[in-house]
């Protein structure tokens, strides 16, 4: 991929500058051979929203700080925790999931710290916890605003001494670890009602990225129609085309469930048209708009009626998003080409 920094070359002419532009033009590349080694769904889009997230993901990645990703359930914070691992120079280590709506309060202390009586077992893992599983690598609290207040206080002398205690153990435990929250709460709402610790919030928002709802860029659905299609090929599940038209009706419709939704929608839609054109009689009554518009002309929406499963890669994932900067710019890129193997 050719990197996008390559574009300040038109507008930058003194040395300072061009040697920024080369810096992160190496840096970028960087980024991109171990996003290319690591499995990790990139995140999908062109609008201003995922531009503009897509460019936080960057400044951010080789850094240590604590990131709080914020948005509404199925917008995909996962997804760009993984992202923000995966072209970090702690890629190599484990990245660490862990719902802390999905443990009972009672557990979730050891869930995070291990706990030493666990150890007695000899089982392989035993008791070690998830800061212990994630050493040198992400651990990714999502629903974080769910974290009952004990535990709280716990996480957040730990983010400030870098060491933890597992339960029931004496012996103080130095950790490496990288924490990024996730929430669809508002955490501010819950600082007022005594819910959530102030400490905590300012500690795990230094670098806050806030997730748009996919009906805040529905520009972006032909795209992720098809990313969404593109996996259910390599996979085996089948495959499915859909009609302009019925693009079109998915652009009006508000997605409560966001994302998620629409992969839902397309994974059912795959298994019951198999290998056909969906039009806009076969979709489920709350996806038809009374009066439906075709999607606007353009390539992403005419792949995702026409094209092949390789067509749609071509034009899908990071190299979309860096498409209009390659096509202006390519006397540049080429000249350039080499800071690649830097």
């Amino acid at each position: 991929m050719r990197c996008p920094f390559i574009s300040g070359l038109c507008f930058q002419s003194d040395y300072y500058a061009l040697s920024q532009v080369l810096d992160q033009a190496r840096k970028h590349n960087k980024r991109e051979r171990r996003m290319q080694t690591r499995e990790c769904q990139p995140l999908i889009g062109a609008s201003n929203a995922i531009e503009r997230i897509n460019l936080m993901i960057d400044q951010v990645a080789d850094t240590n700080a604590s990131v709080l990703i914020l948005g509404d359930a199925g917008t995909g914070k996962e997804v760009i925790a993984r992202n923000i691992h995966a072209q970090s120079s702690r890629s190599s280590r484990p990245f660490v999931p862990l719902n802390c709506s999905a443990s009972p309060a009672e557990l979730l202390e050891s869930e995070l710290f291990g706990n030493e009586t666990d150890n007695l077992t000899g089982a392989a893992g035993a008791g070690q916890g998830r800061f212990g599983l994630a050493e040198g690598g992400v651990l990714f609290l999502d629903e974080i605003g769910d974290m009952p207040l004990p535990v709280q206080v716990k996480l957040l002398r730990v983010l400030q001494e870098r060491c933890y205690r597992k339960v029931g153990g004496s012996r103080s435990i130095r950790t490496d670890v990288r924490v990024i929250a996730a929430t669809h709460l508002r955490l501010e709402d819950l600082i007022a009602e005594g819910k959530f610790r102030e400490g905590l919030f300012y500690r795990l928002g230094v670098f806050p990225i806030e997730v748009p709802p996919l009906r805040m860029r529905k520009s972006d659905i032909p795209l992720l129609i098809q990313e969404m299609v593109t996996r259910i090929e390599y996979d085996n599940r089948g495959s499915v085309r859909l009609s302009k038209k019925v693009i079109g009706m998915l652009q009006q419709y508000d997605w409560p469930g966001n994302v998620r939704e629409l992969g839902n929608l397309i994974e059912r839609l795959a298994i019951q048209f198999p290998h056909g054109v969906v039009d806009s009689r076969d979709l489920p009554a709350k996806y038809r708009s009374e009066e439906p518009v075709d999607a606007l002309d353009s390539p992403v929406a005419d792949a995702a009626q026409e094209s092949t499963a390789s067509d749609v890669v071509s034009i899908a994932g990071h190299g979309y998003r860096y498409e209009k900067v390659r096509q202006q710019h390519r006397d540049f890129a080429d000249r350039a080409s080499a800071i690649e193997d830097q």
